[in-house]
């Protein structure tokens, strides 16, 4: 069925070609075969004209048909007839093609089909097999390093991507800022621990120490009494440092997510005065302060409460008593700065680039209940409002802290 209709096909193709020709040149074609099939010309009457006889009228009167197979000279032949009308009056075109010549050139399309095209699908499957691999390579390397972190908790070990596709590269990617991202997890874990075993070291001794001393003169009401004083102390240091090492660590590791609102820094200055000039005066120190009006921030309320807090905090540690301290709120174009001036003992010159390290203490003799954690706090506070710290010192003479913010504009 597939042959005849191609069959077909082919011999109208032909006979359009010979309309068409006859038509635009108004004399007969001089190409009466193409691939197998003979055109032959007649006229109104069945008079040959041209082109090839090799199916008689006497074999198959002439008619519009489609391709039929008609038996002549002891060989079969598909022929197709056709009539158009001329100037010359009405032509008749047959053409027709021997059954045998057409089976040769169909079994040469059918070679076509049974070697070429296997040979074809057989190399482009090897093809995309070769592509699949080299674009999955990536995915075997992913595999294999989630094994090794598996099996060695190694979380450094990232993904390579050179040669991957755009699509595996940015999985890949993916990837690697999870392991970032879970390492840094991991680390500031193992900072905790080592930071709180290492600090709590200290007032827990000392906390021993005490109460054994107490127990061995439990006679002795007054040295009962200074134990006990000293034993609430430390735990107060203690409770302390486990509030701002859990407040730190929860702000570095995203559970506790600002909540930024627009803020007027100068009132929020005001407001955190008294309980430190009431400090300040208990222990005879002068507390200033100059804070111009209508300074408005974008931040998290209780963490720029907490820098204001830790500020003053640190000045009121290191001053002593009859001392003085600036405590100023100004604007200086778009940004918002925030000063702490006090009289105190100063920072030597090789302590302060270590000042905001968590735990770092330039005079521990000096801390009191301080923990050497707030201005760290201080500086990563500022830094996720988009702000700096800075300080100023000379040994002996005092210290300036800064802190700057982005100025929120009135909407």
């Amino acid at each position: 069925l597939i042959f005849s209709r191609d069959a077909e096909e082919d011999m109208a193709e032909m006979i359009y070609e010979a309309s068409g020709f006859i038509y635009e040149n108004g004399t007969l074609p001089y190409e009466f075969f193409d691939d197998g099939m003979y055109l032959a010309i007649y006229d109104e009457d069945g008079a040959f004209l041209a082109g090839y006889e090799t199916v008689p009228v006497s074999a198959k009167p002439l008619g519009e048909s489609t391709a039929m197979r008609v038996e002549s000279g002891g060989r079969s032949h598909y022929v197709m007839d056709s009539s158009i009308r001329t100037e010359r009056g009405r032509l008749w075109l047959r053409v027709s093609a021997e059954v045998s010549n057409l089976t040769t050139l169909f079994l040469g399309y059918w070679y076509i089909f049974l070697v070429i095209l296997p040979l074809g699908i057989i190399l482009s499957a090897i093809g995309g097999y070769l592509i699949v691999s080299r674009a999955l390579k990536p995915l075997d390397a992913m595999t294999a390093t989630a094994e090794e972190i598996a099996e060695g908790d190694d979380l450094g070990k990232r993904i390579p991507v050179a040669g991957a596709s755009a699509e595996t590269a940015r999985m890949a990617s993916a990837f690697d800022r999870m392991l970032e991202r879970l390492e840094a997890s991991f680390a500031r874990e193992r900072q905790f621990t080592s930071d709180a075993s290492h600090e709590l070291r200290t007032p827990v001794s000392v906390i021993k120490a005490e109460s054994e001393y107490a127990l061995t003169h439990s006679d002795d009401a007054a040295i009962m009494a200074a134990s006990l004083s000293v034993i609430s102390e430390e735990t107060e240091l203690i409770e302390n440092l486990i509030s701002q090492l859990l407040t730190i660590t929860r702000l570095e590791s995203g559970t506790t997510p600002l909540q930024m609102s627009r803020i007027d820094l100068s009132e929020l200055a005001e407001m955190t005065l008294p309980t430190f000039r009431e400090r300040a005066t208990e222990r005879n120190m002068a507390l200033t302060s100059s804070i111009d009006e209508g300074i408005f921030v974008e931040g998290d309320r209780l963490l720029l409460m907490r820098v204001l807090v830790n500020l003053l905090s640190n000045a009121l540690t290191y001053t002593d008593e009859g001392g003085e301290i600036l405590f100023s709120v100004r604007r200086e174009g778009e940004r918002a700065v925030i000063g702490v001036k006090d009289s105190g003992v100063g920072i030597e010159e090789r302590h302060i680039q270590h000042i905001w390290e968590r735990f770092y203490q330039a005079d521990p003799s000096r801390t009191g209940s301080g923990t050497g954690l707030g201005l760290p706090m201080v500086k990563w506070i500022a830094e996720r409002h988009g702000g700096t710290v800075g300080v100023e010192s000379e040994y002996g003479r005092g210290s300036l802290f800064t802190v700057t913010l982005p100025v929120s504009e009135k909407i």
